[in-house]
């Protein structure tokens, strides 16, 4: 299905436009299909380190984001997705960097299996934020006021770095709050530089259905 998804994708592209490819092992099959296909004479952007590696791997040129305005199409993998276009992006943990390409997007694409697709987001991961080091005081003013709980990640004994230089902490949320009200509160905590809420970015949506053998495109109402 992957395979399909990454068929799907390059055929919604023109030659000569900026690509823009997020984290995800269907994101990297998208990367292997690109470059079968450099007869498009495509840019492709990507800020996941995982991802350029997966484009040098296979002989992908990236461009560096410095170097452009507009990107035409990114495409991005998700956790978990809702009829309102709201995602969640918490387990690669480089939302900052995915929430900076789509920023400058005119199509910004989530691919996602039939089951990641819900009526309304639910809670079921922790929702990943980029936190600035000296802001831990304020993790923890966070927990009280709103009685949720943060985990800071670990690479083996010590926290995990993004590129940044900043922490990762995965914060656990209650079912019953509205993924609005969440995403307000962490978007005005001072110190949280990014969560894995998408709230307004998603454009579309590429469904994968294994039971069907079917590749379908949501798209956003404007």
């Amino acid at each position: 299905m992957k395979e399909m998804i990454a068929d799907y994708a390059l055929n919604l592209i023109d030659d000569h436009q900026i690509i823009g490819l997020g984290g995800g092992s269907t994101v990297a099959k998208i990367a292997t299909a690109l470059s079968k296909n450099q007869n498009k004479h495509l840019k492709i952007i990507a800020l996941s380190e995982a991802t350029r590696q997966v484009c040098q791997e296979v002989g992908l040129r990236l461009t560096d984001f410095s170097e452009v305005d507009v990107i035409d199409w990114t495409f991005d993998g998700c956790d978990l997705v809702d009829e309102a276009f709201h995602a969640l992006k918490t387990k690669g943990g480089i939302q900052t960097q995915e929430k900076l390409l789509a920023q400058v997007s005119r199509h910004y694409v989530l691919l996602a299996t039939a089951e990641k697709v819900q009526p309304n987001l639910s809670f079921t991961l922790p929702i990943c934020c980029e936190l600035l080091p000296d802001a831990l005081p304020i993790l923890r003013q966070l927990e009280r006021i709103h009685q949720v709980k943060g985990v800071l990640r670990k690479q083996g004994q010590v926290f995990e770095k993004t590129p940044h230089g900043n922490y990762l902490v995965d914060i656990s949320w209650h079912q019953t709050d509205s993924v609005e009200m969440i995403a307000q509160i962490l978007d005005q905590t001072i110190g949280i530089v990014s969560h894995s809420l998408f709230m307004r970015e998603v454009t579309d949506i590429l469904v994968s259905d294994s039971t069907k053998g079917t590749v379908s495109r949501l798209t956003r109402n404007k």
